[in-house]
């Protein structure tokens, strides 16, 4: 009896001290903020951004929604006119229209990459970590539930901002092109494939058109883009015929295409840094254009 109770009081100092720390990193994080600005993958970084979304007191005025083409843009660029990048690297568009649908918080417009619509399926490990019954709510009110805050995210964001690289640096920075040759070899054979050929592709293109079908009944403006690519993957069959499709299924606006042959990929599909600077520019004049 002795030993359980020894075992008892243990266990309880152990969990006293982890609640007051962990109500002090709460605290802690509540007052300072910490900027995040490292992750510790890709998975993390596309719940983060969508967390971001989810636990903002403010619905923006605009969103984009893609893959990592479209995580390119400049998000602090975006976000200086009210538009905030749901675009999720190795993610779905699809995705996006979910988690803006379950958070109930609708923008007034909707600017969605048409680059690889029929290529992914909804991420439902995704979602359901992000709407788990339990932790949902209890991360609004706790943040260091939240995947930005995890110790190492803060420790990694401090160490970067005395080791990172420039925007400048990033700016130089060229292509490998042993990386872009290879890349682009099976990016080719991809494209090169008819659409009929991607599996579940028509099961694909009626969600999408269910979920616009949701947003265009809340008054939700829907507007397509596509993200620049290697000029020769703009040529082929299936990014034609995708393209094809879309203006045969939608009747929502189009962005005027890019000239591909102005950017550069890294290995035919994702923007270098200084390209993807230049599009994200590009980008919010052809909206003010559009508008």
């Amino acid at each position: 009896m002795r030993l359980f109770i020894s075992n008892f009081k243990g266990v309880f100092r152990i969990f006293a001290v982890f609640l007051v720390f962990f109500v002090l990193y709460n605290l802690a994080i509540f007052v300072f903020k910490p900027e995040i600005t490292t992750y510790q993958n890709q998975w993390q970084s596309n719940l983060i951004f969508a967390q971001e979304y989810m636990y903002s007191p403010h619905t923006p005025k605009s969103v984009v929604l893609g893959s990592s083409l479209a995580s390119r843009l400049d998000k602090d660029l975006l976000e200086s006119v009210g538009i905030y990048n749901l675009a999720f690297g190795g993610g779905s568009v699809q995705s996006g229209l979910e988690i803006i649908k379950r958070s109930n918080k609708i923008p007034q417009i909707l600017y969605i990459e048409t680059n690889v619509l029929f290529e992914r399926d909804v991420d439902s490990a995704m979602l359901e970590i992000l709407f788990d019954p339990l932790f949902f709510k209890m991360r609004y009110y706790l943040p260091a539930l939240q995947e930005k805050y995890q110790p190492l995210n803060i420790f990694a964001s401090f160490i970067k901002r005395f080791g990172g690289k420039t925007n400048e640096e990033k700016r130089s920075t060229k292509r490998d092109e042993k990386i872009y040759n290879l890349t682009m070899e099976g990016f080719l054979k991809r494209y090169q494939q008819p659409l009929a050929n991607l599996q579940n592709y028509q099961n694909r293109l009626d969600l999408f058109q269910k979920q616009l079908r949701y947003f265009e009944n809340k008054g939700v403006k829907i507007i397509f883009f596509t993200m620049p690519i290697d000029p020769l993957l703009a040529k082929q069959s299936r990014f034609i015929e995708e393209y094809t499709l879309l203006i045969e299924n939608f009747s929502y606006p189009f962005l005027p295409m890019p000239k591909h042959s102005e950017y550069e990929t890294s290995d035919g599909i994702h923007l270098l840094y200084e390209s993807a600077q230049r599009f994200s520019e590009e980008f919010l004049k052809k909206i003010k254009d559009f508008s």
